[in-house]
């Protein structure tokens, strides 16, 4: 993010919001960042008006459990014009926090709410990364 970006956000207002939000992702060490693997977190989020899947190959870092479910109700239900600018957001903070090798981010509207049936998927990956038989499991996964 850029300084321009940052006095943007700052005089939106939006800056402390996500200082607060990010300040919520805590990591630990990961084991063995020799080898890849599939981590996979799943949380209701937003008072329930969405459910969040995290499926993310790590790096040198792991997100517990609890800081994403805590990190993910700081989101405010009505901060968010779509689930697409959620899903973008999340993956925004994740990128900036985790820097998983690869990270795919799927937002669910819940089943009752105005956008049921609503899903949106965002991924991204480290430039030069690739492990295409380990992300081909994850559909089984």
């Amino acid at each position: 993010m850029t300084a321009k970006d940052e006095s943007q956000l700052l005089e939106r207002g939006d800056m402390p919001d996500r200082i607060k939000r990010q300040s919520t992702l805590e990591t630990a060490p990961n084991p063995n960042p020799a080898v890849d693997y599939l981590c996979e977190l799943s949380v209701k989020a937003v008072d329930d008006y969405a459910t969040v899947h995290l499926f993310y190959v790590p790096d040198k870092l792991l997100l517990t459990t609890q800081a994403f479910e805590l990190y993910l109700h700081e989101f405010d239900r009505h901060a968010f014009a779509s689930l697409e600018e959620l899903a973008l957001t999340i993956l925004d903070d994740l990128n900036n926090e985790l820097v998983a090798r690869w990270i795919q981010i799927r937002v669910e509207a819940d089943a009752k709410g105005l956008d049921r049936g609503h899903r949106v998927m965002v991924e991204d990956r480290q430039p030069k990364w690739d492990n295409g038989f380990l992300l081909a499991r994850l559909a089984g996964f």
